[in-house]
């Protein structure tokens, strides 16, 4: 509990205040004096704005039963959410599109990321790290602005661990920092000031890209909450026409 208030910047007094509690109790349920009630935890859980998974972690580790559900991302119970991302993902095409959890596993993937990025749906968000952020690897001959997007993509996951408590990708993100601990980001030049754009070079070919992100906002189900869906777009007519002639082959 301390660990979760003081990584959302919130003193004792601010979060007991939130939770309609007293700092006292609060100081001794972190503490371990005092041990707190269901409802008690779940009305800090709100204060903190728990993930799904971290309140079922909270309730746990204090002996009480889940509140949210988890179903496997197959089961029938949320068919028809992965039915919505599949038709997101397909009309997304020719340009690529994937559905991911919240570490970075790829769960579905239209035929516009399988062409172009096949190799990423046989590695794990580990190896995709360590390929794309190692300084010395081939990411850095293969995006033009790489030292720009590895620190973007850093700034991202940076800004996804401090709402949340997930181990695997704070062992990823401590990976990317030592990675790029003596890569200089790079100051903005004036090139694309609206979205950070990866300049892909693929072939003769120079790509540019922008992603966006969706997400179920209003998600109890502890699955559906943590998946991301990522949508990568064009910038260019020459980077369009290359995704939709790589779409005939």
């Amino acid at each position: 509990m301390r660990f979760l208030r003081e990584r959302r910047g919130l003193s004792q007094l601010a979060l007991s205040s939130g939770a309609g509690t007293t700092p006292r109790h609060l100081s001794f349920v972190e503490t371990g004096r005092s041990r707190p009630g269901r409802d008690l935890i779940l009305r800090l859980a709100t204060a903190l704005q728990l993930s799904s998974r971290e309140i079922n972690q909270l309730l746990g580790l204090a002996g009480f039963q889940a509140a949210r559900a988890e179903y496997q991302f197959g089961d029938q119970r949320i068919e028809p959410y992965r039915a919505a991302i599949e038709a997101v993902l397909e009309n997304h095409n020719p340009y690529p599109g994937c559905a991911m959890n919240g570490a970075g596993d790829i769960l579905l993937a239209n035929k516009g990321y399988k062409d172009f990025a096949p190799t990423a749906l046989t590695s794990t968000p580990e190896e995709r790290v360590e390929t794309f952020f190692n300084p010395l690897g081939d990411a850095p001959k293969l995006v033009e602005n790489w030292a720009e997007v590895a620190h973007g993509l850093l700034d991202r996951q940076r800004a996804e661990l401090a709402g949340c408590f997930n181990q695997r990708l704070e062992k990823m993100v401590l990976r990317m920092e030592k990675h790029l601990k003596n890569v200089v980001r790079p100051q903005f030049k004036g090139g694309n000031d609206i979205v950070l754009s990866p300049i892909l070079l693929v072939g003769d070919k120079r790509l540019s890209t922008f992603s966006t992100f969706m997400k179920f906002s209003h998600a109890h189900e502890v699955t559906l909450s943590e998946i991301r869906v990522e949508l990568t777009f064009p910038t260019d007519e020459k980077t369009r026409l290359f995704f939709e002639e790589l779409a005939k082959k």
